[in-house]
């Protein structure tokens, strides 16, 4: 019987094939794997992906351990919070004062 890891890496090849007969490719310099911390893998344990344990984020989203998603939150509102002063500075168009009413 195949390991996880094993299939995985043939899915991603069979992937990467299918997806070439319609001209698209799938970019590895910005894929990785998510292995859980108690995984027995090593670095290069599925070939072409960067595996990393402490989390990933997808489409602005945090993806991983409870401590990734935290720091990752805390440092978006560290990130809005740095702006606030700015944006107060701003006036509004009369056509957003009329919209904001």
């Amino acid at each position: 019987m195949k390991n996880t890891l094993t299939r995985y890496s043939e899915m991603l090849s069979h992937l990467q094939n299918e997806l070439s007969f319609i001209g698209l490719a799938f970019n590895l310099d910005k894929s990785a794997v998510l292995i859980p911390n108690k995984a027995n893998c090593a670095d290069d344990c599925v070939p072409g992906l960067k595996p990393t344990r402490s989390g990933v984020v997808i489409a602005g989203s945090p993806i991983g351990p409870d401590k990734f998603i935290s720091e990752f939150i805390k440092i978006k509102i560290a990130d809005v919070r740095s702006k606030l002063p700015a944006s107060e500075s701003l006036q509004l168009s009369p056509l957003a004062r009329h919209t904001a009413s």
